[in-house]
């Protein structure tokens, strides 16, 4: 069976690709990575792809990719915890049984690309993460990262919604009642000033975002 190559900037060049995921995956070092990042992109089910024998699912290779990115991203080396995780995708079984471990390793990257300043590859991510079986009371975790990258991109408005659904998912989220509270009072400063400043423009990442 043929496939078209969609693992190459020049094709991605011609395609409705983002620049900023197009810079994302120039800094991919090999098939693997470049296949677990292009198949999240709605524009990559336009193509047959035959990614061969490295893309053989084993969730127990999977888990521990993602527990190493896990570690990766805790310690600050969020280029090799972006790495791992796109290989814990590409060895996560898409099957509807595994939806949740796969959930979890796209929402897992998506603060590792915030922390990159990659912020609309990281909404792609969440993005796709709506779609999958990803625990509610874990949403509050991908709201608040939504809401800081489309902060940093300054589109405010929508950035003021995601933080008030932010605020609402913490009712669901299993935190400490003193941590909960913590989140909900920055969550409420954010919203706050949002709602005052309707001119606030695009600084450094906001602190945050955490696995």
């Amino acid at each position: 069976m043929s496939s078209n190559n969609i693992f190459s900037s020049g094709h991605l060049r011609q395609s409705n690709i983002d620049p900023g995921q197009l810079k994302v995956f120039s800094g991919l070092q090999n098939d693997e990575e470049r296949f677990s990042f292009v198949f999240t992109l709605a524009e990559s089910h336009k193509f047959e792809t035959n990614p061969g024998p490295a893309a053989v699912k084993d969730g127990d290779t999977a888990k521990g990719l993602k527990d190493a990115g896990n570690r990766a991203f805790q310690s600050g080396d969020n280029k090799s915890a972006l790495a791992l995780y796109n290989k814990s995708v590409l060895k996560t079984p898409w099957t509807s049984a595994a939806s949740r471990d796969l959930s979890v390793s796209v929402a897992n990257r998506s603060a590792a690309l915030y922390h990159l300043k990659q912020y609309q590859p990281a909404l792609d991510d969440i993005a796709f993460v709506s779609t999958l079986d990803y625990p509610s009371e874990l949403s509050y975790k991908v709201l608040d990262r939504k809401a800081r990258c489309l902060l940093a991109m300054n589109q405010l408005k929508d950035a003021l919604e995601a933080f008030k659904a932010t605020l609402q998912a913490l009712d669901g989220a299993k935190l400490p009642d003193e941590r909960r509270m913590k989140w909900q009072s920055d969550i409420q400063i954010m919203i706050a000033m949002l709602a005052r400043n309707k001119e606030l423009t695009n600084g450094n990442p906001l602190p945050a975002s955490s696995l």
